[in-house]
């Protein structure tokens, strides 16, 4: 689909204007490096939308675009998003849970790791009380387990 300019503006010949402009871009990159004067904790895509007035979604269509440059500033804003919970999480100015949650976005994940160790014995060769006692234990491990998730 070839464009034409209409009023700076870039315009698809079959589409209505986008709002996509030099100013926008300008504006998206100041945002990256002040957001904070935005009053964001922390830089997002949520936010930049919210800046530049569109849509979340017109983000990323405008990422998408060939020859735009949303894509990298949208890398950028992933990057400096991760950085930003990183450093705000270890010097207590952000909430941990709220960290917690925005680095799952990043790949991170709180994982505990739970081991079992069962012995195989024949119940029949077991007393009643040896069976009680490793009923009880199973019971501990599946209630410990069960907390965990």
């Amino acid at each position: 689909m070839q464009r034409q300019e209409a009023q700076g503006q870039v315009m698809a010949k079959a589409g209505r204007p986008t709002k996509l402009n030099q100013d926008m871009i300008d504006k998206a990159w100041h945002y990256l490096e002040h957001y904070e004067e935005y009053g964001d904790a922390i830089p997002s895509a949520q936010g930049l939308a919210d800046v530049l007035n569109v849509a979340e979604s017109t983000v990323y269509v405008w990422r998408d675009r060939e020859d735009s440059p949303f894509s990298e500033i949208l890398a950028k804003c992933k990057t400096k998003q991760h950085r930003a919970l990183i450093n705000g999480g270890l010097k207590g100015e952000l909430n941990s849970n709220i960290v917690k949650l925005a680095l799952g976005k990043h790949g991170y994940h709180d994982r505990v790791e739970s081991k079992t160790e069962i012995t195989h014995r024949n119940p029949d060769d077991m007393s009643e009380t040896e069976l009680r006692r490793a009923i009880a234990e199973l019971d501990e491990q599946i209630d410990k387990a069960s907390s965990l998730h």
